[in-house]
């Protein structure tokens, strides 16, 4: 059975993708967690795309510019491109936060660092699994004691999200950050 390349692969699917799911999918091989067997860094990707003549490719390209190498899951990239795609800044991944007593280190989703508002995607698996449950609370008892504005947000969000863009808006104007206007 012959397998495509990652990227060969996207090509020949992308007329059925959104531009999202192609970022999405892109964040996926450029991701710098998980040891993933194929990871693709962002310029290896746009050297390739750059060489390529193929069906599929200009998608692909206009995809290219949204790819971030530290999306750490699909959630963290639809999010992002909301944000963006609403006139909002671009916030920054998977930010690190120390928790001063332990020294533990703890990863916003999605950050306004300056600003100190955190977005975090809580999925399913974060409500059912007790172990990531208790981490998702110690890190909100992290960022709460660091300062941070914690902006939770879900799947239902995603599908409606004016209520969660109000609330990201609300954050940054409290921390001084004019935001977009949300409609």
């Amino acid at each position: 059975m012959l397998i495509s390349p990652p990227l060969t692969a996207l090509q020949e699917i992308s007329a059925k993708l959104s531009w999202t799911d192609l970022v999405v999918a892109f964040d996926a091989l450029a991701a710098d967690r998980f040891g993933a067997h194929e990871r693709i860094t962002r310029a290896q990707l746009a050297e390739q795309l750059a060489a390529a003549r193929s069906k599929g490719t200009t998608a692909l390209r206009r995809a290219l510019p949204y790819v971030r190498e530290r999306s750490w899951s699909p959630m963290e990239t639809r999010m992002r491109l909301l944000l963006l795609v609403r006139g909002f800044p671009e916030p920054a991944l998977n930010v690190q936060v120390d928790e001063d007593a332990t020294g533990i280190a703890f990863y916003t989703d999605l950050a306004y660092p300056e600003e100190r508002v955190a977005i975090e995607y809580d999925s399913e698996h974060h409500r059912k699994d007790r172990a990531a449950w208790q981490h998702d609370l110690n890190k909100n008892e992290v960022l709460h004691d660091a300062g941070w504005a914690v902006v939770r947000t879900s799947a239902a969000d995603y599908r409606s999200p004016r209520q969660f863009l109000a609330r990201v808006e609300t954050a940054l104007a409290k921390a001084g950050r004019r935001a977009a206007t949300v409609t």
